[in-house]
């Protein structure tokens, strides 16, 4: 028994003793392309975030600085004018340094717990 509807975006069918079950869509979280039978991200600017195009079926970030320091000039480039450079810079500065101190956190407990380790081996 033939249980397949020819529909890719509705998933594979199965049988099971002379019943078809319904597939599982095949792209959870993405957009299927029913004509290409494909999964895809996007297949316009609407699918993808504020700040975002959609280029070969993939969202990208038009600018790589936070949204609201964007601006463009007459040709559509993503341009900045030195007080938000600065800011976006701060930014990106502060977010960086409270990494680093998670990571140094992280790290001193990581020291602490082969210290205890070390002493129970002994």
């Amino acid at each position: 028994m033939d249980c397949d509807n020819g529909v890719f975006c509705d998933g594979a069918e199965t049988c099971g003793r002379g019943i078809c079950f319904d597939g599982s869509a095949p792209c959870a979280g993405e957009i299927c392309v029913e004509a290409d039978e494909e999964c895809v991200e996007c297949e316009d600017d609407l699918h993808c975030e504020d700040g975002a195009t959609c280029e070969d079926d993939v969202c990208e970030a038009i600018c790589d600085y936070p949204l609201e320091a964007w601006q463009f000039d007459d040709d559509e480039n993503c341009v900045f004018s030195k007080d938000e450079l600065k800011a976006a810079k701060t930014f990106y500065k502060d977010e960086h340094k409270a990494e680093k101190t998670d990571l140094k956190e992280s790290q001193g407990e990581d020291k602490a717990l082969l210290k205890t380790l070390k002493e129970y081996a002994e």
